[in-house]
């Protein structure tokens, strides 16, 4: 985590489940509460509490237990999403072995290619580098100053009309770079499904 530090772990139990919570020091002002990664070896997501001074576990214990009716909830919102278990990759939805995934993986990189090009000329945008990358947190990025396109190698686990909605959102992001009525008027007008599309790309989050 990006300027946090662990400072302790600790089991706590939620619904029946046990879920380990993870204790950070920050340089933020004012502490955090937030449901974290899948954990395999509980079969349960961690609980992430991070805070600028020093808490005690029965400190922290306090505020999970004010504030369970909220990690329930997004508990719930998480387990929907896809998990995979050991040695299984995901390749445009469909659960397969690492193996096969690593054998696969470069020509599929390779369609993405070629259908970015063939967005980039429906959406009239020329001269912007195209580059790849694993990334956590988003499937891809549009630097207006560098003039470059970078697209989550982890793209191809994405069904591929989800890989589309990723390309045209970037293209889009070439004539608007804000999130404004604008750019989604005009992304709807290069992938008019952009809706469910937005809302279907979350349950695979917790995979890249």
């Amino acid at each position: 985590m990006k300027n946090k530090t662990l400072d302790y772990s600790f089991q706590f139990k939620i619904a029946g489940k046990i879920h380990i919570v993870n204790v950070y020091k920050t340089k933020n002002r004012y502490w955090r509460l937030s449901v974290g990664v899948y954990n395999t070896k509980y079969d349960a997501y961690d609980i992430n509490f991070s805070s600028p001074k020093k808490v005690k576990e029965d400190e922290v214990k306090k505020i999970i237990i004010d504030h369970l009716t909220w990690i329930e909830a997004q508990l719930s919102k998480k387990e929907k999403m896809l998990v995979l278990k050991a040695g299984e990759a995901m390749l445009h939805g469909v659960i397969i072995s690492i193996d096969e995934f690593n054998a696969k993986v470069e020509d599929e990189i390779s369609y993405i290619t070629v259908r970015y090009s063939y967005f980039a000329s429906i959406a009239k945008v020329e001269g912007v580098a195209l580059r790849y990358r694993k990334m956590k947190s988003r499937w891809g990025s549009f630097n207006k100053s560098k003039n470059v396109i970078t697209l989550n190698k982890w793209l191809v686990i994405l069904p591929y009309e989800l890989i589309d909605y990723v390309i045209c959102h970037e293209l889009t992001h070439y004539y608007v770079f804000n999130h404004s009525k604008e750019f989604y008027n005009r992304l709807a007008k290069l992938y008019p499904d952009y809706l469910n599309a937005r809302k279907a790309i979350k349950k695979y989050s917790d995979i890249v």
